[in-house]
């Protein structure tokens, strides 16, 4: 089932990456983030077993719930259904939209991350509820990629009627200019955990949404 998109409550994501997210300052970075006005966490790690990613997610329900903020699990529907997490982002390689709306019903989010008009067109004819749309600019975690750049991300964004948080070298610098594209929200990676000071940056983030 579809939300409309003056439903969908959350505006600026942070996506984890054990790159940014050492486990002495796993706990630290992500309460400063929501400190800072980040109203979503996508959890999103690869590189740990079953036994640190379901503990790192039991985390970070704790404390998006203690901030009145959403927890969005990449990928994994066992780890979304454990913590009930707010929802799912699913990719390319990800189970079906259909499949997911299956288990998780219709309260919780769906995302999907889109790249062309032909994925927006899928995502949203499957039910999707929002779509992660990258990248916008070269994105900070992803050397060597280039970005789509804000004239065919503008484009991109007039093919849907879904709320797109746009992904992809986002800093408060430039924030604004995603939003000025069609923009619903934000979201990043290092935009936040790699500024010197966290906390800061995601108020700059919640400026540019605001504006």
């Amino acid at each position: 089932m579809q939300q409309p998109k003056n439903r969908f409550p959350y505006r600026l994501c942070l996506i984890t990456d054990p790159v940014y997210l050492p486990e002495d300052r796993f706990e630290e970075k992500i309460e400063e983030a929501l400190l800072g006005g980040v109203d979503m966490v996508q959890y999103r790690n690869s590189q740990e077993g079953k036994k640190e990613r379901w503990r790192q997610a039991r985390i970070l329900r704790r404390l998006t719930l203690a901030h009145g903020a959403g927890l969005i699990i990449n990928g994994d529907l066992e780890l979304a259904v454990e913590v009930q997490a707010d929802g799912i982002q699913l990719g390319k390689s990800s189970m079906p939209v259909l499949e997911a709306r299956r288990s998780l019903g219709k309260d919780r989010w769906i995302g999907a991350s889109v790249h062309s008009v032909r994925e927006i067109q899928e995502a949203e004819s499957s039910g999707a509820d929002f779509l992660l749309l990258s990248p916008l600019f070269q994105p900070g975690s992803k050397k060597g990629v280039d970005g789509m750049g804000p004239q065919k991300f503008a484009k991109l964004c007039q093919n849907t009627s879904l709320p797109v948080l746009a992904l992809g070298g986002i800093t408060p610098e430039n924030g604004q200019i995603a939003m000025g594209c069609g923009a619903y929200g934000l979201a990043t990676i290092s935009g936040i955990l790699a500024a010197p000071f966290i906390q800061k940056a995601a108020e700059g983030m919640v400026f540019n949404i605001k504006a």
